[in-house]
């Protein structure tokens, strides 16, 4: 990675600087972009295109129709499992989004090293499990990919790393190809279930196919609800009334490590954020799945590219104890409004230190 000033890394997509040009590298970058959002709403055209004939019946339809139906059954019939390598996919989007960190080589090292190594000087302190945080979720989230690179990337040390598995909304993985994705950088299902059985055991079922058994988490925790906030140069999180990351935290003793993402809710100009919408907006909450309406440069359906600052907070340590814990007693509310309080003013500081940096001086946070 590369200082760009007293705060932030360029990222550099050291992966492929040898085998493509930048400009095939830009090209490629885009057209895996493009198609990462077709796959992210197949659910939409897939369908419309096997049904083809039914309403405009030609040759050309048919043969349509005929190829959805192969590659639908094609999606559904592949094992859904880790690929590493395309993890390495996500450098190609570097260059497009500008994307920078505030993480310097030694930080990285740092939490690599607190996540995967027990001190050896004191048995007590064992290694931190990690659950990263991500905000905001945006319409499509770009910045998801890109974050699974440069956990791969630059998130691993000596062998070991902080690729974990990912929680997606469960509705994601019965959706043609986009759950071939989702498997391929190892995310299961978002529900608490699955998440407490991979930061606990290390179940998840796409990673265990790949041999490799998960420690830490990455999710995206305002869901669904922050598709419906997202809007262009605003920076708006849903967090104020969710529990759910923290005890899911205290139950399995992770720390929450908090990352904003300045840019996240710049790539589309969203419709659904207005109040006539508000119907549509909470069907797909209470479906969990993304019914938006939104469009990118001259009205398209494609994506702006604004520039991406990762910034990453200090974990947040779970409490360890509390009165009648050893008898199976639950964590106490005040405890856990204590460490949300904790996780929302560490949200609330990165993103005061780094806005200047990221480009955005007058940024508010505003927290729903």
């Amino acid at each position: 990675m590369t200082k760009v000033d007293d705060e932030l890394y360029k990222c550099e997509p050291i992966y492929w600087k040898t085998k493509i040009s930048y400009s095939g590298r830009i090209f490629v970058g885009y057209v895996l972009l493009l198609l990462f959002q077709y796959f992210f709403v197949s659910f939409l055209w897939i369908p419309a295109l096997i049904l083809m004939p039914f309403y405009y019946d030609t040759l050309g339809s048919r043969i349509l129709s005929a190829l959805s139906l192969i590659a639908l059954f094609t999606s559904y019939l592949c094992p859904i499992k880790e690929w590493v390598w395309a993890r390495q996919l996500g450098q190609l989007w570097y260059e497009l989004f500008s994307v920078s960190c505030n993480l310097s080589p030694t930080d990285c090292r740092r939490l690599v090293q607190e996540g995967n190594t027990d001190n050896e000087i004191n048995p007590n302190k064992k290694a931190k499990q990690y659950i990263i945080g991500i905000h905001p979720h945006g319409i499509v989230p770009f910045h998801a990919v890109l974050w699974s690179a440069y956990c791969n990337q630059y998130l691993q040390y000596e062998g070991n790393s902080l690729y974990g598995f990912a929680g997606v909304a469960d509705a994601c993985h019965y959706v043609p190809f986009l759950r071939n994705l989702m498997g391929w950088w190892g995310a299961g299902k978002a529900s608490y279930a699955p998440l407490i059985a991979g930061l606990r055991d290390g179940v998840c079922a796409c990673v265990n196919a790949a041999n490799r058994i998960p420690r830490h988490l990455m999710l995206l925790p305002g869901g669904v609800a922050e598709v419906y906030t997202s809007k262009m140069r605003k920076h708006i999180i849903v967090f104020k009334q969710r529990r759910g990351l923290i005890k899911l935290s205290i139950e399995s003793g992770a720390h929450i490590i908090p990352l904003y993402v300045f840019g996240a809710a710049d790539y589309f100009h969203n419709l659904t954020t207005n109040t006539q919408f508000a119907a549509v907006a909470a069907l797909a909450r209470k479906l969990r799945i993304c019914m938006s309406l939104f469009w990118g440069p001259f009205g398209l359906p494609i994506p702006f590219l604004p520039r991406l600052t990762f910034c990453v907070g200090n974990p947040i340590a779970p409490p360890t104890e509390w009165e009648g814990k050893s008898t199976g007693a639950p964590c106490p509310p005040e405890l856990i409004e204590a460490m949300h309080a904790q996780v929302l003013e560490e949200i609330t500081r990165v993103f005061e230190k780094y806005k200047v940096a990221a480009g955005y001086p007058d940024g508010e946070l505003e927290v729903l």
